[in-house]
């Protein structure tokens, strides 16, 4: 089983102190127990819901999702609403936001990555269709070179 130490709970994102951000929106149930969802690009399967103290007094909480029988955005109302009102005060929107920022600028990377991508496939074929044309004119001018020649 997957435990998970949750570090805070804001719109659709769980931030998990050990494995980063997940992005609660795109988790999935696969039985009557369990959660999948994704940490970065790593499935991750989260076994729900029983929340166990932090003995440090630190205000973080371990879930381990057990007897789950409700459908997920039921889910994520338990959990939104557990983590507030047992760990409230160790919500520190500054980090959330680093976090989430984080996720949002590597989403930009990609895009950025995917375009530049884009962008060189079509140079490449405007530099293959270049040369057919450059080919072309060489066999045309061969042949007009030929024609001469024979006459």
């Amino acid at each position: 089983m997957l435990r998970l130490l949750i570090y805070s709970v804001t719109s659709g994102f769980l931030v998990l102190l050990n494995t980063g951000i997940v992005d609660l929106a795109n988790a999935q149930e696969t039985s009557g127990r369990y959660v999948k969802t994704f940490v970065g690009n790593q499935s991750v399967t989260i076994d729900c819901i029983d929340e166990t103290y932090d003995k440090k007094g630190d205000g973080s909480v371990w879930i381990s999702v057990y007897d789950y029988h409700q459908r997920y955005s039921t889910l994520r109302k338990i959990i939104q609403s557990e983590y507030v009102r047992l760990c409230g005060r160790m919500l520190n929107s500054d980090s959330i936001r680093a976090g989430l920022n984080q996720e949002r600028q590597r989403k930009a990377w990609e895009r950025r990555f995917q375009k530049e991508r884009q962008r060189e496939r079509e140079f490449q074929r405007e530099q293959q269709r270049q040369q057919k044309r450059e080919q072309r004119f060489q066999k045309e001018q061969q042949r007009e070179w030929r024609r001469k020649r024979k006459f």
